[in-house]
Formats: structure tokens, C-alpha cells, sequence
């Protein structure tokens, strides 16, 4: 005999429960690891220059890729210079150039 619905019911919001804690606990696990190659690759406070940007970026955050998690796929950071100087900026790679 199949269960009931009430207990259908119940295990599937154990089960959204679990799933939402799981999430929470890879999000945690995610930012610790981009925090640890962040600090790693030493491109914080450097350069980016790209077509975007060719007055420069001051790389502020790094984003890396989720199936290579050393390798930077996108920087952010702030213009340094020109009409949008102090002005946050996403540039993807590959495109820019670290100095």
C-alpha cells in the first residue's frame, strides 16, 4: 500500500529543509574556497586593463571558474581613470590583462 499524502507531505518538506541547509553549507564552502585563491593568485589590488577599461581597474574581487577553481573567470574592481573613474566594473575573461 502506497503512504499516505500526509506523509508524502511531510517527508517532502524534510526533505526542502535538508536541501535548503545543504545549499547554505556549499554557499559557505564556495566563498571559503574563492576566498583562499583570492589570496593565493594575488591579483587583489592589482591592474586589470582591458578594452573596457583601458584606463585601468583595481581589482577589488574576483570571481573563478566552477569547474577550475584556481583560474579567474571575471574581476571586478573600480574604473581609475575617465568619465566613469571610481565607478564599479565586471570585466570576463579572457579580455583583460593583469599588470
Amino acid at each position: 500500500m502506497p503512504p499516505d499524502i500526509t506523509t508524502l507531505e511531510r517527508e517532502a518538506r524534510d526533505l526542502r529543509v535538508r536541501i535548503s541547509a545543504l545549499n547554505d553549507e556549499l554557499e559557505v564552502t564556495n566563498g571559503l574556497i574563492n576566498a583562499h585563491y583570492a589570496k593565493e593568485s594575488g591579483l587583489l589590488g592589482r591592474i586589470a586593463r582591458s578594452d573596457r577599461a583601458q584606463g585601468g581597474l583595481k581589482i577589488e574581487h574576483i570571481t573563478f571558474k566552477t569547474w577550475a577553481p584556481s583560474e579567474p573567470q571575471a574581476v571586478s574592481g573600480y574604473r581609475l581613470t575617465g568619465s566613469g573613474a571610481y565607478t564599479t566594473i565586471h570585466l570576463n575573461s579572457p579580455g583583460f590583462i593583469i599588470e
